[in-house]
């Protein structure tokens, strides 16, 4: 089980956390995820490098060439290699193709493994939304979970963050401070904002709990099996804390998604 990223990595200026997420899923009884999310409020927290958006996570870099701002970037590589390998890297940093280089093949592959240190989960605002439905939730043959967040801990509160869209990379300074890296891990291209993403972190990637209570419901695609509902209907009654189950009906007049009083 891992643990959330402490309280103070976290900014104060990101917008409220909306009362209600939903998380997509496929059910599969044969895979636990889903199982162990709906009775234990266990989520799996992914690395981004196995997300379908290749430029997740992308960024454009910059390094200082003033002294303090080179002395700082020595300081910081030494973390990854020796000090002696450092200073040639900082050295020839005076050179503008050199620096180009670095900017534009090696911090890449640093970028990347500080990527793969974190875990996130991605959760949306909507819970009718038919290209979710499509892309996340096993072309409607799947689920949607209910989280009310009001019920979760303050750690767990705090692990989350608006994701913003954008048509450019967000530019990072080398060395990383920690408001560049969660500027890079939440923000993602504007084609995508159709989702309304919300992300959840931790350090490494691996399982949270976030609590059974958070869980208050759980919405069936209109697509969904029998069999894929009786599993839903069995893990259900196999928690302590009650739950409503609800089922999406394709509108008969309208491209849209309904969804009928509890069931």
């Amino acid at each position: 089980m891992r643990n959330p990223t402490s309280p103070q990595d976290c900014s104060d200026t990101d917008p409220p956390l909306p009362h209600f997420l939903y998380k997509y899923r496929e059910v599969n009884p044969d895979k636990p995820f889903t199982r162990s999310m709906i009775i234990d409020g266990e989520f799996y927290f992914s690395s981004p490098d196995t997300f379908n958006d290749p430029f997740d996570c992308g960024t454009t870099f910059t390094i200082p060439a003033d002294p303090e701002g080179r002395d700082q970037l020595l300081r910081y590589l030494a973390g990854f290699t020796d000090i002696d390998t450092a200073t040639d890297i900082v050295r020839t940093m005076a050179d503008p193709r050199v620096r180009q280089y670095f900017e534009q093949h090696d911090l890449p592959n640093v970028m990347r493994d500080l990527t793969r240190s974190i875990g996130l989960c991605c959760f949306s605002e909507l819970k009718d939304s038919i290209l979710m439905w499509s892309h996340y939730a096993m072309c409607h043959r799947g689920i949607c979970v209910e989280i009310d967040t009001e019920k979760l801990t303050i750690d767990h509160h705090r692990m989350f963050a608006k994701v913003a869209y954008s048509p450019n990379y967000p530019t990072a300074t080398m060395p990383l401070n920690q408001s560049d890296l969660w500027s890079i891990v939440y923000t993602k291209a504007q084609q995508w904002q159709y989702e309304r993403e919300w992300r959840s972190r931790c350090k490494p990637p691996g399982i949270v709990r976030l609590g059974a209570e958070a869980i208050i419901g759980v919405i069936l695609g209109c697509m969904i099996s029998d069999v894929d509902e009786t599993a839903i209907r069995e893990w259900s009654a196999a928690r302590q804390v009650p739950l409503k189950i609800t089922k999406c009906v394709k509108s008969t007049v309208a491209y849209q998604l309904e969804l009928p009083a509890d069931k």
